[in-house]
């Protein structure tokens, strides 16, 4: 991989900076290595769906799913390509503003395809095929079934495709899937000063997305040609690909600041920080609103005192974190949050004590 960044000061109170590089990762040892691994969710068997509606016979085709996945050896590398573009501001003295634009395009992400879109590659097979000569069909191979009942045969038979059995489990294993872009900017404002009453530091970090973009290519590009070609029925949700921003997790804006003080011996600061708002995908109220996760904010202090003891230079500090106790917001998972964006551990308090020895 090479990088080559370059930087510009047209005057002494401006910088202009910008960077391109490339980016390479390599498959971790879990999505190479790990052994198989069953979920049982509650998933609707597409095909089995398709031939109920066709043929009005009651197949019940909503029902739990085992999933196995396991790791790859036939896995590639994540590549990328990263550039920035910025500006380094200092109007004032001791007070600095910058601003920089990124982005990234991340090709052959690592992932799962996903059991629903097996279910609707293994419908397109058997659209594709028909309903004359099943030994030979090509079925989706990844849906592995039983041997299907009298109901599922005549209403499959009914829908023109070939009869299929309720799914006994779906062969769901990391594979290389497509190109993801990820776009925004970057501000950061930093101000120092000095007073009689001690030294103070101001710090504002804030980071906003404007694009986070999964590219439809693969199996997923096949799904989507057959629906737009009507094909597959239009009702189908196609995963895999979409615009990913404020999607479960990937808010639109993360913002931090800090404001510091020291007088020696003792120093204090207090912080807070922002996750704005997403939604969960896989859940919505019943009118299929999407379900909101709103903004979360939490608020941290902390205060310092330094002294020596025997030689040695002591620090102890006394914080608190989240000390407004927010909880955060409602979510369909784990522990009832969110927990890729949120902690909800409440207000919590700590004391440390730091020993240096030497010069």
């Amino acid at each position: 991989v090479g990088k080559v960044a370059f930087g510009w000061r047209p005057f002494e109170r401006l910088l202009i900076r910008g960077s391109w590089s490339q980016g390479f990762r390599a498959p971790n040892l879990v999505q190479v290595n790990e052994g198989e691994v069953a979920r049982s969710n509650t998933r609707t068997d597409r095909a089995c769906e398709y031939a109920e509606r066709i043929s009005g016979i009651d197949l019940a085709c909503s029902a739990s799913t085992l999933r196995l996945a396991q790791g790859s050896e036939d896995l590639v590398p994540e590549t990328s390509d990263n550039y920035s573009i910025g500006l380094v501001l200092e109007p004032l003295d001791n007070l600095t503003f910058t601003l920089d634009f990124w982005g990234i395009e991340k090709k052959k992400t690592i992932g799962l395809f996903g059991e629903e879109n097996h279910t609707i590659l293994d419908l397109l097979r058997r659209l594709e095929h028909g309903a004359g000569n099943c030994a030979a069909l090509e079925a989706n191979e990844a849906v592995v079934r039983v041997a299907p009942n009298d109901d599922q045969i005549a209403a499959y038979t009914a829908a023109g495709i070939c009869p299929a059995g309720y799914i006994s489990y779906i062969d769901d294993n990391y594979i290389n899937l497509d190109t993801r872009t990820v776009k925004g900017f970057d501000v950061g404002l930093y101000y120092d000063f000095d007073t009689r009453m001690g030294q103070f530091s101001f710090r504002y970090l804030g980071s906003f997305l404007e694009t986070y973009q999964q590219d439809v290519g693969g199996a997923a590009a096949e799904l989507l040609e057959a629906q737009e070609a009507g094909v597959l029925p239009a009702s189908l949700t196609i995963r895999g690909f979409d615009n990913l921003l404020r999607r479960n997790g990937n808010a639109r804006v993360r913002q931090s600041v800090s404001l510091s003080w020291r007088k020696d011996p003792v120093s204090a600061n207090i912080s807070g920080f922002q996750v704005g708002e997403f939604y969960q995908s896989d859940l919505t109220l019943e009118d299929g609103t999407q379900w909101a996760i709103p903004s979360m904010t939490t608020f941290n202090a902390s205060m310092d005192y330094r002294f020596e003891l025997v030689g040695a230079a002591m620090r102890a500090r006394l914080g608190v974190n989240n000390f407004t106790n927010a909880r955060a917001p409602l979510a369909d998972d784990y522990y009832g949050y969110f927990a890729d964006a949120h902690r909800d551990l409440g207000r919590n308090y700590y004391l440390e004590l730091r020993a240096s020895f030497g010069d």
